[in-house]
C-alpha cells in the first residue's frame, strides 16, 4: 500500500481539515528536506572518506619502497662486508707467511756459525 500524502483529508464537520492537509504536506516537504541534506551530508563525508583512504594509500606505498630501498641498501652492504671481511682473512694470512718467513730466516742467521776472522776480531780488541 503506498502513502499518497496529496489525498485529500475531510474531517466531517470540522473546516480545519484543509490546513491540516497542509501542516502535513509542509511537515513532509521538511522530512524530505531533512532526509536529502543528511544524503547529502553523508555523500560529502563518503567523499572525503575516500579521498583520505587514497591518501593513506599512497603514504603506505611510498613507505613500502622505502622500506624495499632500504633492504637492497642493507644486502648490499652485507656483501660488501662479506668481501671485507674475506679480504682481512687473505690478508691476515699472508701476514702470517710473512712472519713464519721472516722467524725461519732468523733462525737461519742464528745457525749459521761465525766465521773464524770474526772471533779473532772480536778477541784482538777485548785483549
Amino acid at each position: 500500500m503506498a502513502f499518497n500524502d496529496s489525498a485529500p483529508v475531510f474531517v466531517e464537520g470540522n473546516p480545519i481539515g484543509v490546513s491540516n492537509r497542509h501542516t502535513c504536506k509542509m511537515r513532509n516537504k521538511r522530512m524530505w528536506k531533512s532526509l536529502r541534506a543528511h544524503i547529502l551530508s553523508r555523500r560529502e563525508k563518503d567523499k572525503q572518506a575516500e579521498a583520505d583512504a587514497e591518501i593513506l594509500r599512497k603514504k603506505k606505498y611510498a613507505e613500502d619502497l622505502k622500506i624495499q630501498e632500504n633492504r637492497l641498501s642493507l644486502a648490499q652492504i652485507n656483501g660488501r662486508l662479506s668481501e671485507l671481511r674475506d679480504k682481512r682473512d687473505e690478508l691476515e694470512e699472508e701476514k702470517r707467511e710473512l712472519l713464519n718467513q721472516k722467524q725461519t730466516i732468523i733462525n737461519t742467521v742464528l745457525t749459521v756459525p761465525e766465521p773464524k776472522w770474526y772471533i779473532y776480531t772480536i778477541k784482538c780488541i777485548f785483549l
